[in-house]
């Protein structure tokens, strides 16, 4: 609705003379004739959302057909889901927040940016890094996070990362005022299990041992043994423990950790 959208018309016999301008509802600006078939102009702000009809006029009276052409409330975000996630990225977001509205394929998008004191992205030569996202409802978008890390498949500046999680609508050209917080954690290092076995019934206490186990970005610890969860009962760096859920059967089965309840250690 504030305007200021670069809009490109593709129609034909756009003549070079006369005084040509592109004309939103009742709403008229100048245009830029790129060729006899392109038209290039800015869209003024709007009262409301809704669509308008486009047209575009070289001499008075003289209009093109209309097109339809959609003002939409600027989107809003709410929170993240979750809010943290491992320095390699593909963290699988989900946006909440208001105004998502689809306006078609590979239009919405994701923006994340250095936060305030966060050199996140700093390998990358780019404030800005930008990845698709899926519409699911106007209150709900689906998008993956970055990867910090470099060619060498080392996280640079990782210690206290986090970014600004920003949404747009169309592309990258507008992005949402409102942002939430991401937080960057490096993945922790399983080295081994003890004790290595207990009973079916569960109950044994389990300990860790490895690196990364205390991270200050991890934002929900979870075991998985095979299909079974559990949550910590204690964490320090280098140990973490947990006491074994009972198991339907018996048999040997994959330990592996998670800070943010998603990615799984390998």
């Amino acid at each position: 609705m504030a305007g200021g959208t670069k809009v490109k018309v593709v129609g034909s016999n756009f003549s070079s003379n006369g005084n040509i301008t592109c004309r939103f509802g009742e709403n008229t600006v100048p245009a830029k004739r790129l060729s006899s078939s392109e038209v290039e102009c800015i869209s003024p702000p709007a009262a409301q959302a809704g669509e308008v009809e486009l047209t575009v006029q070289l001499f008075t009276g003289l209009d093109s057909a209309a097109v339809p052409f959609l003002y939409y409330n600027d989107p809003e975000v709410q929170k993240v889901d979750p809010p943290c996630g491992p320095t390699y990225g593909y963290t699988q977001l989900a946006v909440t927040g208001l105004n998502f509205v689809d306006l078609g394929r590979d239009e919405a998008m994701c923006a994340f940016r250095n936060g305030k004191d966060s050199k996140a992205l700093s390998h990358t030569g780019h404030s800005v890094i930008m990845t698709n996202a899926t519409i699911i409802s106007q209150t709900l978008i689906i998008c993956d996070t970055p990867s910090l890390l470099n060619k060498q498949g080392y996280a640079v500046d990782a210690e206290g990362a986090w970014v600004e999680v920003t949404v747009s609508l169309d592309g990258g050209n507008h992005m949402s005022n409102s942002s939430a917080r991401f937080d960057y954690y490096a993945d922790p290092v399983i080295k081994s299990v003890d004790p290595p076995l207990g009973p079916i019934k569960g109950g044994t206490l389990v300990t860790l041992n490895g690196t990364g186990f205390e991270a200050k970005a991890a934002c929900k610890s979870v075991v998985r043994l095979g299909v079974l969860e559990v949550t910590p009962s204690s964490i320090t760096n280098n140990t973490l423990q947990f006491r074994a859920p009972e198991s339907p059967i018996p048999g040997t089965t994959v330990v592996s950790v998670s800070h943010n309840s998603q990615q799984f250690t390998k």
